[in-house]
C-alpha cells in the first residue's frame, strides 16, 4: 500500500502544480492584457498632444519640447528621404547614359549577364552564374518592375523606384 500512497501523492502533486501553473498563465495573460490598454492610452494621450501642438496650442514645457523633439525627427526624415530621392535619380541617369544597345552587353566575346553582371561565353543562351536568359529587353520596350509597376531603362538591374531586382 505505500507505493500506492506514494503514487497517488505524486499524482496529487502534479495535479497541483498544473493548476498552479495553469492559473499563473491565466494571470500573466491578464496582466499582460493591461499592459497593452496602458500602452493605447498612452499612444491616444501621445496623439492628444501631438494634435494640440499641431494647431498651434500652447503646451506644457515638458510636452511641447517632446513635440519639438518629434518635428525635428520628421525634417531629418525628409532630408533623408529627398538625398534618397536624388541618389536614385543619380542612379538612374548613370544607368541611362552606360546603356548603348539592347542587346547583352559582349566584352571580348564574352556576353555580360543583364542580372548577376557576370561574364559569359558569347555563345551562351544562359547564365553560368544565375542561370538568368542572357537576352536583354528590346531597346524600345523598358523594363517594368514587378514590384511596383515602374519603368526602368532597358539594361536596369534594379528598379530605381523601389530598389527590386529586376529580371
Amino acid at each position: 500500500m505505500p507505493f500506492l500512497n506514494k503514487l497517488s501523492s505524486f499524482a496529487q502533486n502534479a495535479v497541483d502544480n498544473t493548476k498552479s501553473i495553469l492559473e499563473i498563465n491565466r494571470l500573466n495573460s491578464a496582466a499582460s492584457g493591461e499592459k497593452s490598454k496602458i500602452a493605447e492610452w498612452k499612444e491616444k494621450i501621445g496623439e492628444y498632444y501631438w494634435g494640440q501642438y499641431s494647431s498651434g496650442a500652447v503646451l506644457d514645457e515638458e510636452p511641447a519640447g517632446f513635440c519639438e523633439e518629434i518635428k525635428a525627427c520628421e525634417n531629418r526624415i525628409a532630408s533623408i528621404e529627398a538625398e534618397i530621392q536624388t541618389k536614385k535619380e543619380e542612379a538612374q541617369k548613370a544607368a541611362q547614359m552606360t546603356q548603348t544597345s539592347s542587346a547583352p552587353e559582349q566584352q571580348g566575346g564574352t556576353v555580360i549577364c543583364q542580372n548577376c553582371g557576370a561574364a559569359n561565353p558569347a555563345t551562351s543562351k544562359f547564365c553560368k552564374e544565375c542561370g538568368g536568359k542572357l537576352e536583354a529587353p528590346t531597346a524600345d520596350k523598358p523594363l517594368v518592375c514587378t514590384a511596383c509597376g515602374a519603368q526602368n531603362p532597358p539594361g536596369t538591374k534594379f528598379c530605381s523606384s523601389c530598389g527590386n531586382k529586376l529580371s
